[in-house]
């Protein structure tokens, strides 16, 4: 998880016909693989390539000093120069929340992690791995800002893709930050939905509004950096990877992706729907399709967890759903088991 992760995602529109595929970190290490995802992408069609530049609280090009560098190459620079001259066009991928996933706490003080210590949510009643920060902290939003700019200005992306841009999956998301916030403007501490000598329907009533409160926080962020991508470039898009169902995105991760779709707040957004089974996958589709937002939902795929011919079973359905577009989660995974997908043509309808 340390090292750089990168992302290409295939947006399929049934006009354009565009493709694109994520690929792990580990491909930027060495130059050399700037060029080969190029190769790869043009041999296959791809026209957006999507690649993670921050992750972990750490950033993997060469930055300014203010942010902690985790790669210092000139990979990410050689790539979107070979994308742009095959007519690809590059998106940053950027973690937002998920912001370090060690046993200890970072060693560099001014790590986000140790400087917004306060936001830092706690892992009391977590159920995923891994430390995620309150979206409303301004370190961690000046951080965001600071790498958009260095995307826009210096490298010339053609768009912003945020990943992680929700709460844990937990009990209560609580934070020194949120909870301070939220007793400052309704007088009680939100910790008082945990407490079992709170009277249930008190209880019921702080979780509820809580939860309210740190959606509010979520889209507060999106909002502010919605604008900044649009005032540094019009054109720029702006994507976000969310969970697959819109109900329990909003009710497990306080993660409203339709209202933010509903309001203009992103261009689209790829859903992450990995589950192994047709069933599970199909049933996902099913809820979207009848949505009115749907050209402007992507679905993504894992393929490490499904077989060659599911892969180009769920190609095919979503080709035909009018969807957006579709991911492939990885290039890395593909490039690994070379034999088990060359005797589907996975990229090529």
């Amino acid at each position: 998880m340390k090292s750089i992760v990168l992302l290409l995602i295939l947006s399929l529109s049934l006009s354009a016909a565009d493709k694109g595929l994520w690929v792990v970190r580990h491909a930027l290490k060495e130059e050399g693989g700037a060029y080969q995802i190029a190769e790869f992408a043009q041999k296959n069609k791809i026209t957006d390539i999507y690649i993670q530049v921050r992750a972990l609280g750490e950033v993997y090009y060469p930055a300014a000093d203010s942010l902690i560098k985790r790669l210092d190459n000139n990979s990410l620079e050689l790539l979107i120069k070979e994308a742009h001259a095959k007519n690809i066009k590059v998106h940053a991928w950027i973690n937002s929340a998920f912001i370090w996933n060690g046993s200890g706490k970072p060693g560099d003080k001014h790590h986000i992690f140790n400087k917004g210590r306060r936001s830092v949510i706690d892992r009391a009643g977590q159920m995923e791995p891994g430390f995620y920060i309150y979206p409303g902290d301004s370190g961690n939003i000046s951080e965001i800002k600071q790498v958009i700019k260095d995307m826009a200005a210096r490298y010339g992306v053609d768009g912003i893709h945020l990943d992680y841009f929700r709460y844990p999956f937990s009990r209560l998301p609580l934070s020194v930050s949120s909870r301070t916030e939220y007793m400052q403007e309704y007088h009680l501490d939100p910790a008082r939905a945990l407490d079992e000598t709170t009277p249930e329907p008190l209880r019921a009533l702080i979780k509820k509004s809580y939860r309210e409160f740190l959606k509010t926080k979520l889209t507060e962020m999106l909002t502010e950096i919605s604008a900044y991508v649009k005032q540094l470039d019009p054109q720029m898009e702006l994507s976000l990877a969310v969970k697959p169902n819109p109900y329990q995105a909003e009710v497990r991760f306080s993660q409203p992706w339709e209202k933010w779709i509903r309001e203009g707040l992103c261009d689209f957004v790829v859903v992450m729907n990995y589950d192994p089974l047709d069933a599970g996958f199909e049933a996902i589709l099913k809820i979207l399709e009848k949505k009115e937002y749907r050209s402007k939902v992507h679905i993504g795929i894992g393929v490490y967890n499904i077989t060659a011919p599911q892969v180009r079973k769920r190609i095919n359905q979503i080709t035909v759903s009018n969807f957006a577009g579709y991911a492939l989660f990885s290039y890395n995974y593909i490039r690994q088991h070379t034999k088990r997908f060359n005797t589907i043509h996975i990229y090529t309808n």
